[in-house]
């Protein structure tokens, strides 16, 4: 519990401040509503940490500061940045387009197959990943990118939420 308080903690600090290394405090991340905003990342367990800190802080930029949303969209950004380390195992890419209303987070990988729920039992360490992300978002889909974009992108999963 202790742990999930200081993520809390350090994901509103970092949305507060709006600084991470991919959105400096005078870059003008967020100035424009609806701007998309992307950091690549290696395929390394590190990428989640890095996928949720960049998430806050552009979300911080743009003056989204409700803190319990912003602990659930580090949440779900932080799983999805998992599963495409772990299944992918390729560079992945973290999109946010945010508007006053509304944001969209996508992670995007290079893995073609869609990503499916697991069906964990009790004492499973793991699996759950999915169905945290169905119960903290609004909607969520998978887009297939093939022949869209140039580079070794397959596929983007995508969240929606909105602000009440």
């Amino acid at each position: 519990m202790a742990h999930r308080r200081f993520l809390a903690v350090r994901c509103f600090d970092l949305a507060v401040s709006g600084h991470h290394p991919a959105v400096g405090p005078t870059d003008g991340a967020g100035e424009e509503a609806g701007t998309p905003r992307s950091l690549s990342l290696p395929a390394v367990p590190e990428s989640a940490r890095l996928a949720r800190e960049f998430v806050v802080a552009v979300l911080g930029r743009a003056g989204w500061l409700d803190r319990e949303r912003l602990e659930q969209l580090a949440l779900v950004t932080g799983e999805l940045a998992t599963n495409a380390v772990l299944h992918a195992r390729t560079e992945l890419q973290v999109t946010v387009i945010c508007d006053g209303h509304e944001v969209r987070i996508e992670v995007s990988d290079g893995l073609h197959a869609r990503p499916e729920r697991a069906r964990p039992q009790p004492l499973d360490t793991g699996g759950r990943g999915l169905m945290l992300v169905d119960a903290l978002v609004d909607e969520w889909g998978v887009e297939y990118l093939d022949g869209q974009y140039e580079g070794p992108m397959a596929k983007t999963v995508w969240v929606r939420v909105t602000v009440d």
